[in-house]
């Protein structure tokens, strides 16, 4: 006997895991359990059909006139007539099934939302940039070089806020950033690295004991953006209601900061000589973005989709450089370089998303970001390897010409997820 009620539990179990409406439990608005109500994506609750079969003989009614199977009515609880004994698969699925609130047509909606995102910096720089080598001259090997910096996952968060304006529109708010790249490299010798100022080494009249001769160099580069915007967003649906979409246009400002530092040391006694060189890249973006979104229902509570933006902008960018250097541990200059410009940049961003309704408030979203921003000044492309005015260097006459190079591109993408929610 307890074989049989067994068995008969498991089947109907995999019944109502495999069932109609009564896979979502009990509809919002529904008066009885496992009934759902008329809604889009459902139709009309099943009493608006009738009973096609007739009436129910007497052996399979229960107490309550509640259908049942026959000779089920000592299983008790599980036997109520409501769904065929799925109020235990109901109150599983209700744990692991979305929230199906509005159903198919439920729009696309959401008031505020927050992400934390994970971003990779896909290069560090278009080629390869070298500083130093072990040995002088033409028998030197390049032991410092951009390709030993290689900038980590960073963290940052995205918000967004929504407010409605008409029919179908709202206004969005926007902020992403908090992201700070960092990377370092160096290298230590016994007097024998070679700088890139002097062409490393390979003019021997040209030598500078500041950078030359050395037993330390290194290079550290960090870059730092933040991105603010503000759109308006129509949103439209589509007439099965699974596909939703919207086009958006607006104003965006990116800014991206950056700072490269090349520092030399060289034994000079009981003291040394050195460089410390800084350059200081910043990019101020403004400029007019459009875009949209589309998303597919793929059953009531759970979504995918895809958002796509880019605009044409304004970049101010400039070049700061501060360049000093010292002998036997005195400072023998201290100088710094400025350099402005106005350039067209290019700013783009995608990404697919995941949406998981957990109820009518809270919503789980998880995607996959790509942003592009070409147009920019970036720290290391703007390194400038002329030597400044280093002391003691025979026949040797200064004219360092700064510069600013804005050229340059990143490319960033990672991970993100967060949370929507909805008054």
């Amino acid at each position: 006997m307890k074989m049989h009620w067994a068995w008969n539990f498991v089947v109907t179990m995999l019944g109502c895991l495999a069932g109609g409406p009564s896979l979502f439990g009990q509809m919002p608005g529904s008066p009885y359990p496992g009934q759902p109500m008329a809604m889009p994506g459902y139709g009309p609750p099943p009493a608006a059909y009738g009973n096609p079969y007739g009436a129910a003989p007497a052996g399979y009614m229960g107490e309550d006139g509640a259908m049942m199977a026959e000779g089920m009515e000592e299983y008790g609880e599980y036997a109520d007539g409501a769904g065929m004994y799925c109020s235990p698969g109901r109150s599983l699925l209700d744990f692991i099934l979305p929230d199906p609130e509005g159903g198919l047509c439920s729009p696309r909606w959401f008031d505020f939302a927050v992400d934390a995102v994970r971003l990779r910096r896909d290069e560090v720089a278009r080629r390869q940039f070298d500083f130093t080598h072990d040995g002088q001259g033409a028998g030197g090997v390049s032991v410092l070089n951009s390709d030993h910096l290689d900038f980590e996952d960073e963290y940052g968060f995205r918000a967004l806020a929504s407010f409605q304006w008409g029919p179908g529109g709202v206004i969005e708010l926007g902020y992403l950033g908090t992201f700070n790249f960092n990377t370092a490299a160096q290298v230590n010798g016994t007097n024998n690295l070679f700088s890139v100022f002097s062409n490393f080494g390979n003019n021997p009249a040209v030598l500078f004991d500041q950078v030359d001769r050395a037993a330390f160099h290194d290079i550290q580069y960090s870059s730092q953006f933040n991105s603010f915007e503000i759109s308006y967003r129509r949103r439209r649906q589509g007439a099965d209601c699974r596909l939703q979409y919207s086009w958006l246009a607006g104003i965006r400002y990116f800014e991206l900061n950056e700072d490269f530092v090349h520092n030399t040391r060289r034994i000079n006694g009981l003291d040394f000589d050195y460089l410390n060189y800084r350059v200081h890249t910043g990019n101020a973006l403004t400029g007019f973005q459009i875009g949209g979104d589309a998303w597919l229902t793929l059953f009531p509570g759970l979504r995918v989709g895809g958002e796509l933006k880019a605009g044409i902008y304004g970049n101010n960018a400039r070049a700061n450089t501060h360049l000093a250097a010292g002998s036997a541990g005195n400072t023998i200059f201290d100088a710094n370089e400025s350099v402005l410009s106005s350039e067209a940049a290019l700013v783009a961003e995608s990404s697919l998303n995941l949406l998981y309704k957990l109820n009518h408030n809270w919503t789980f979203r998880a995607g996959y970001n790509f942003l592009f921003v070409d147009g920019v000044a970036l720290g290391i492309e703007n390194f400038n390897p002329e030597p400044p005015q280093f002391s003691g260097a025979p026949g040797f006459v200064v004219r360092r010409n700064p510069f600013i190079n804005t050229g340059g591109n990143v490319f960033y993408h990672g991970a993100s997820l967060g949370l929507e929610y909805m008054w």
